[in-house]
């Protein structure tokens, strides 16, 4: 890992940002709040799907693909992420969780998000971050030019799914090619090989934290949908999510060169100073855009997304606090994974959404969308402090250090 890569790494996640954010708008702008209100819940139960294909093709890839023999690794992710993207969109579907007309598209989508999603941890696991980088930057502009090409002849749901479907179809088999272009390396690796179950079982502890802090940044659509029954407050607060969530590409970004590398590092004391100086910067980036987009006054946020999002701001400042600490301890989230301290996360993904469940489910009928929100930030908070004591715990560092982080606007290394 170098400073190099690290800026372009940083600068393409700046890029999908901005491309995150531009379909965001599009969505918004030609569907209104009650079509982004869909659009929110049919990503959401794409990522349902995602979440049982990653116990292969997941952030555990990068671990057991140099653990494990490369050719078992793979046939076994090609084969859990195509069943994962057949069933589970049924299951969402008989359990009200998904409208019947778009089950089949969730089906597509699903499979071709799984394998897309795979050429980029394929990339990250043999540290080729050029390709990575490039690879991301093609599948970013080209997405939003194609939802704008597909909006612009037909505003409706169906045409922007289909335009994501479209997208990824391309993307799989351009990203095919980057992985042609990487120097030959036997199929066959040395490593052992491991059965389909005793690798699930390895993999299902780590994947176990990401379906958690799925639910705990993620029920809260599922409550405004089946609980208060109101699409366009669920585009609203959607809206909102995606907003302050942005910041999240900081700590993403900073995390693409560091987890890969902190499984291949041997000295404990270098993986420590390495994870508290990414996480810093974490911090200080984080909070720069925080406050930036709190200080964005509410009447600019329409103006940009459309009028249908009134109260957009007051999402947001009651989301901020949670999502700025939760940038901040997503680093030692990969400290954990990288570490293969996957029960950890685990714990921490486990408490942060009981407990906060728990406590406001019995306001939410009182105070709508509002307790929703409050629930949300809470669970990140939650979260975060929990991460941070176990990070404590395992390499013996002080609060001062993790509690007063250092000024950084770039890692030491």
């Amino acid at each position: 890992m170098n400073k190099k890569n690290l800026i372009s790494t940083f600068l393409v996640r700046f890029v999908l940002a901005i491309n995150t954010f531009g379909v965001f708008i599009l969505s918004t702008r030609y569907l209104g709040a009650e079509g982004r209100g869909t659009i929110s819940l049919f990503v959401a139960n794409v990522t349902i799907v995602q979440l049982f294909s990653e116990i292969i093709f997941g952030s555990g890839y990068i671990y057991f693909i140099h653990q494990y023999n490369k050719k078992n690794i793979i046939t076994y992710g090609f084969i859990l992420s195509t069943l994962s993207g057949l069933i589970v969109p049924v299951i969402l579907f008989l359990t009200h969780l998904h409208p019947e007309n778009l089950v089949v598209d969730l089906i597509i989508n699903s499979i071709l998000f799984a394998w897309v999603n795979w050429i980029g941890l394929h990339l990250r696991a043999h540290k080729q971050f050029n390709f990575y980088n490039i690879f991301y930057l093609f599948y970013s502009v080209f997405q939003i030019v194609l939802i704008w090409l597909m909006m612009n002849n037909q505003a409706s749901v169906e045409n922007y799914i289909m335009g994501l479907q479209i997208h990824l179809a391309i993307s799989f088999i351009i990203g095919l090619g980057f992985l042609f272009a990487l120097k030959k390396e036997p199929v066959e690796s040395s490593n052992a090989a491991i059965h389909w179950l005793a690798l699930i079982k390895k993999s299902i502890v780590s994947q176990y934290s990401n379906w958690l802090f799925f639910l705990n940044t993620r029920v809260s659509f599922y409550l405004i949908y089946t609980l208060l029954k109101d699409n366009e407050q669920l585009g609203i607060y959607s809206a909102a999510s995606v907003l302050t969530e942005a910041i999240w590409i900081i700590p993403l970004a900073l995390a693409t060169p560091l987890y890969p590398a902190i499984t291949a590092e041997t000295d404990k004391t270098k993986i420590i100073h390495m994870t508290n100086e990414y996480a810093y910067s974490s911090f200080w980036l984080s909070l720069i855009a925080i406050i930036i987009l709190l200080a964005t006054p509410e009447f600019v946020l329409e103006f940009i997304i459309g009028k249908d999002f009134k109260g957009l701001h007051t999402f947001i400042l009651l989301l901020s606090t949670g999502t700025l600490i939760l940038s901040y301890a997503k680093i030692y989230w990969n400290y954990f994974q990288g570490m293969g301290l996957f029960s950890i996360n685990a714990k921490a993904t486990l408490i942060s959404f009981i407990l906060p469940l728990i406590a406001f489910i019995p306001f939410i009928t009182t105070l709508g969308v509002y307790g929703v929100a409050l629930m949300s930030c809470a669970s990140y908070i939650v979260y975060s402090t929990l991460l941070m004591y176990y990070y404590k715990k395992e390499t013996n560092s002080s609060w001062k250090v993790l509690l007063l982080p250092a000024f950084r606007l770039f890692p030491r290394l």
